[in-house]
């Protein structure tokens, strides 16, 4: 019992400690308009030559505004094809009465 109970007790503070040395390098900092501390850190001593791939990633509020887009065009597309379809239907009705009168 006394092992199963330190097993656990390590595991959560593992965890506890990957979570406050993430925390403390800012990696978890959510706030608009502020860089990520640890982002800025990565770009600038790990990977210098892949800062410009990591720039040409679109913001959250870009890909918000592709995303909200390109809803518009495919409900702007189906409204159109649902208007279309009924004179759609006729036309090929009436090509299968021509077809069918002139066999």
């Amino acid at each position: 019992v006394l092992i199963t109970w330190l097993i656990r007790a390590s595991k959560l503070g593992l965890v506890g400690g990957a979570l406050w040395a993430t925390h403390s390098a800012g990696v978890w900092s959510l706030q608009p308009g502020v860089p990520n501390p640890a982002a800025s850190r990565l770009r600038r001593d790990i990977l210098p030559e892949a800062a410009a791939a990591v720039d040409s990633v679109p913001s959250a509020g870009q890909l918000v505004d592709q995303a909200a887009g390109q809803w518009n065009d495919g409900v702007s597309a189906a409204c159109s094809w649902l208007a279309r379809a009924p004179s759609s239907l006729t036309d090929a009705c009436r090509g299968l009465l021509v077809s069918q009168r002139s066999e």
